[in-house]
């Protein structure tokens, strides 16, 4: 006698749809994760620029805006000068230093526009700092990747900046 073998159509789409809630709840804890490894590659670069604007200033009694003119290793950064501040960029980072404060940003300048990945050293401090034009809503980078307060202790033009957890 010949027996029907496979899975009925319910069968398959009580599997798609079990299939569709678990990624509903797992894709956003994963980009949450990514967005915070990344943030964690730039760092470095933010700690290694500011140690070497210190420097600089301790031996000049000024501030450069001139990446170049800093001891550090910019293998593989490409320099763009803009008309009021050096930016550094390379695939997946980028810095930009005007008058003693640097802030590095995952992404490309070129692609994501800025958008919102950072943090900003400032007198020995580090600050998450949040892309703020173009109607991104507040905390959208800094509340919810990087767990900040809510309230941002700055907004300047196109920046919000928040200070980060134990800082």
């Amino acid at each position: 006698m010949y027996q029907k073998r496979g899975f009925t159509l319910i069968e398959l789409l009580v599997v798609v749809l079990i299939i569709g809630i678990l990624s509903a709840v797992a894709l956003p804890q994963y980009e949450k994760a990514v967005k915070k490894a990344r943030v964690a590659t730039v760092l470095p670069y933010l700690k290694d620029a500011h140690r070497a604007l210190q420097l600089y200033y301790l031996n000049n009694g000024t501030y450069t805006s001139d990446f170049t003119q800093l001891d550090m290793d910019l293998t593989g950064f490409e320099i763009q000068r803009p008309p009021f501040f050096d930016r550094l960029s390379r695939k997946g980072l980028s810095m930009q230093m005007h008058g003693g404060v640097i802030a590095a940003y995952t992404g490309d300048s070129g692609s994501s526009g800025w958008g919102g990945y950072g943090m900003l050293k400032r007198d020995d401090k580090i600050f998450c700092a949040e892309y703020a034009c173009h109607n991104v809503s507040p905390g959208s980078f800094c509340h919810k990747v990087m767990g900040t307060a809510a309230t941002p202790i700055l907004t300047d033009s196109c920046v919000r900046l928040y200070t980060l957890p134990g800082n």
